[in-house]
Protein backbone atom coordinates (compact mmCIF):
# COMPACT_ATOMS: atom_id res chain seq x y z
CA UNK A 1 0.00 0.00 0.00
CA UNK A 2 2.97 2.01 0.34
CA UNK A 3 3.86 2.19 -3.16
CA UNK A 4 0.10 2.89 -4.16
CA UNK A 5 0.06 5.63 -1.91
CA UNK A 6 2.90 7.13 -3.48
CA UNK A 7 1.91 6.39 -6.86
CA UNK A 8 -1.80 8.24 -5.56
CA UNK A 9 0.31 11.40 -4.74
CA UNK A 10 2.46 11.58 -7.76
CA UNK A 11 -0.93 11.50 -10.05
CA UNK A 12 -2.29 14.24 -7.86
CA UNK A 13 0.29 16.10 -8.32
CA UNK A 14 0.21 15.98 -11.79
CA UNK A 15 -3.60 16.45 -12.00
CA UNK A 16 -3.00 19.61 -9.98
CA UNK A 17 0.02 20.88 -12.53
CA UNK A 18 -2.96 20.20 -15.55
CA UNK A 19 -4.92 22.48 -13.42
CA UNK A 20 -2.37 24.97 -12.69
CA UNK A 21 -1.96 25.13 -16.59
CA UNK A 22 -5.53 25.33 -17.07
CA UNK A 23 -5.56 28.63 -14.46
CA UNK A 24 -7.70 27.26 -12.24
CA UNK A 25 -6.23 28.97 -9.08
CA UNK A 26 -8.14 31.58 -7.80
CA UNK A 27 -6.90 35.05 -8.33
CA UNK A 28 -5.94 35.44 -4.21
CA UNK A 29 -3.59 32.76 -4.90
CA UNK A 30 -1.77 34.63 -8.18
CA UNK A 31 -0.93 37.11 -6.19
CA UNK A 32 2.46 35.07 -5.39
CA UNK A 33 3.25 32.48 -8.99
CA UNK A 34 4.24 29.85 -6.13
CA UNK A 35 1.20 29.66 -4.14
CA UNK A 36 -0.54 29.16 -7.11
CA UNK A 37 1.76 26.38 -8.40
CA UNK A 38 2.40 24.68 -5.08
CA UNK A 39 -1.05 25.49 -3.85
CA UNK A 40 -2.95 23.23 -6.78
CA UNK A 41 -0.48 20.59 -6.53
CA UNK A 42 -0.96 20.21 -2.94
CA UNK A 43 -4.50 20.10 -3.74
CA UNK A 44 -4.56 17.63 -6.19
CA UNK A 45 -1.79 15.06 -4.36
CA UNK A 46 -3.94 15.43 -1.21
CA UNK A 47 -6.75 14.58 -2.71
CA UNK A 48 -6.00 11.80 -4.73
CA UNK A 49 -4.25 10.04 -1.57
CA UNK A 50 -8.00 10.30 0.74
CA UNK A 51 -9.82 9.22 -2.40
CA UNK A 52 -6.90 6.91 -2.76
CA UNK A 53 -7.73 5.58 0.38
CA UNK A 54 -11.65 5.78 0.95
CA UNK A 55 -11.55 4.53 -2.38
CA UNK A 56 -9.35 1.26 -0.92
CA UNK A 57 -12.24 0.77 2.00
CA UNK A 58 -15.14 1.47 -0.32
CA UNK A 59 -14.24 -0.86 -3.68
CA UNK A 60 -11.13 -2.73 -2.74
CA UNK A 61 -7.83 -2.24 -4.10
CA UNK A 62 -8.88 -2.63 -7.54
CA UNK A 63 -10.49 0.33 -8.41
CA UNK A 64 -9.25 2.74 -5.46
CA UNK A 65 -6.73 4.35 -8.53
CA UNK A 66 -9.38 5.00 -10.54
CA UNK A 67 -11.11 6.87 -7.10
CA UNK A 68 -7.89 8.32 -6.21
CA UNK A 69 -8.08 9.93 -10.15
CA UNK A 70 -11.30 10.95 -10.04
CA UNK A 71 -11.10 12.52 -6.72
CA UNK A 72 -8.01 14.45 -7.61
CA UNK A 73 -9.88 15.98 -10.56
CA UNK A 74 -13.03 16.97 -8.68
CA UNK A 75 -11.19 18.68 -5.85
CA UNK A 76 -8.52 20.92 -8.60
CA UNK A 77 -11.93 21.56 -10.23
CA UNK A 78 -13.64 22.84 -7.49
CA UNK A 79 -11.36 23.53 -4.61
CA UNK A 80 -10.65 27.28 -6.83
CA UNK A 81 -13.88 27.98 -7.32
CA UNK A 82 -14.66 27.45 -3.52
CA UNK A 83 -12.16 29.65 -2.52
CA UNK A 84 -13.55 32.03 -4.71
CA UNK A 85 -17.19 32.07 -3.68
CA UNK A 86 -15.73 32.00 0.06
CA UNK A 87 -13.84 34.88 -1.16
CA UNK A 88 -16.97 36.79 -2.59
CA UNK A 89 -18.91 36.12 0.35
CA UNK A 90 -16.91 36.92 3.47
CA UNK A 91 -15.91 40.51 1.28
CA UNK A 92 -19.41 41.11 1.00
CA UNK A 93 -19.85 40.35 4.31
CA UNK A 94 -17.09 42.71 5.34
CA UNK A 95 -18.71 45.61 3.29
CA UNK A 96 -22.24 45.19 5.47
CA UNK A 97 -20.61 45.21 8.41
CA UNK A 98 -18.59 48.70 8.01
CA UNK A 99 -20.67 51.70 9.07
CA UNK A 100 -20.70 54.76 6.78
CA UNK A 101 -18.80 57.40 8.77
CA UNK A 102 -21.03 60.49 8.45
Amino acid sequence: MWILSCVWLAGGALIGALGHLAALAPRVWWRSRRASWWGLLAVGALAALGSGWLGTLVFGRFFASSAAACGAVLAVALVPYGVRWLGRRTGALAQRARVPSS
